[in-house]
């Protein structure tokens, strides 16, 4: 009887700390089981990363359900608001050509253009200058397509986050329209002193002022960030060839062709210079003559005076010797 009391007491105290380990190791399989749901290997292929990022997000959106379920108040996601800019400059041989491509392309993505200007003359070098507004979704393949009117000299693209600028002045606008609120309360329900009403509907009239301000930051964000910028510039020059890397031969050329255009210009602005004075030439002679005329004349007649001015001689009288004793 004492053998079978401590056998069972052997067997109790082995079946417990195997059970307690079992319990253990199947908590422990779980939360591994759910770590690797959202652990990916980077040498996967694609598919499989995809399955990864939408067994994450499952678990992901289970967890926000969960939080949901116990009362925990999650702000629903932001759309980011980012502001758009390019600046492309591009040598074309033909601007009205270049102008109504521009406008077709612009057309064609659901944009408008904001501002244009073309300055120059016909057969000249022309310039032109084209401010775009495009949607979002278009900007990319747009300023893609502009690329390819001419060769492009400058294409600079940059981009502004102003997500925490948009909520915060969203936020902004919505206090300021709770105090607008309780003012417009206190205001309807006020019996007090005149000076009292008159204070609050002036704290109610800048109260307004600063949201309508805020509401006009708001939309002006809003624009910027759903509607891109585009900005165009494009100059005129016929046959226009893409610079290339000069050969020596190719520098001898250019040194021997800049010699000879400065010769001609040399000569083309003597020849300016010389038609610019022929008008004056007739009376410059008109008055130089005279003068040259008169002041021979004067100094003629100085010379003549000169001499005939006679000139006074002194005779000395001879010296007496003493004669000898």
């Amino acid at each position: 009887m004492q053998s079978i009391v401590s056998f069972r007491a052997f067997y109790r105290t082995l079946l417990v700390p195997a059970l307690i380990v079992l319990v253990i190791g199947c908590g422990n399989s779980d939360r591994m089981s759910r770590v690797e749901v959202l652990t990916f290997d980077p040498t996967a292929p694609a598919a499989a990363l995809s399955r990864n990022f939408t067994a994450g997000q499952e678990v992901s959106t289970n967890s926000t359900a969960e939080a949901g379920a116990i009362g925990v108040d999650i702000p629903p996601a932001i759309a980011r608001k980012i502001i758009y800019n390019a600046q492309i400059a591009l040598v074309v041989e033909d601007i009205a050509k270049v102008d109504s491509q521009i406008v077709s392309l612009v057309k064609e993505a659901g944009g408008y253009i904001s501002g244009s200007d073309i300055s120059g003359t016909t057969n000249l070098q022309r310039t032109a200058n084209w401010t775009v507004r495009m949607p979002v979704d278009g900007f990319v393949p747009f300023v893609d397509r502009i690329t390819r009117l001419g060769e492009v000299q400058r294409n600079h693209v940059d981009s502004q986050d102003v997500t925490q600028e948009y909520v915060d002045v969203e936020a902004r606008i919505g206090n300021k329209q709770k105090e607008e609120t309780r003012l417009q309360k206190h205001l309807a329900d006020s019996t007090g002193r005149l000076e009292d009403i008159l204070a609050v509907e002036r704290e109610l009239s800048r109260v307004r002022g600063e949201i309508e301000q805020a509401q006009g930051r708001l939309r002006y964000l809003a624009n910027l960030s759903t509607l891109s910028t585009v900005t165009i510039t494009a100059s005129e020059i016929h046959d226009y060839k893409p610079p290339v890397r000069p050969t020596f031969a190719g520098r001898i050329q250019q040194a021997f062709d800049r010699s000879i255009e400065s010769l001609v210009d040399f000569v083309q602005g003597l020849i300016l210079f010389v038609v610019t004075v022929a008008p004056w030439i007739p009376i410059v002679l008109l008055f130089t003559v005279p003068s040259l005329w008169l002041l021979r004349r004067i100094r003629r007649r100085l010379n003549g005076a000169i001499r005939l001015e006679p000139v006074r001689t002194e005779v000395v009288p001879p010296t007496q010797s003493p004669r000898a004793s």
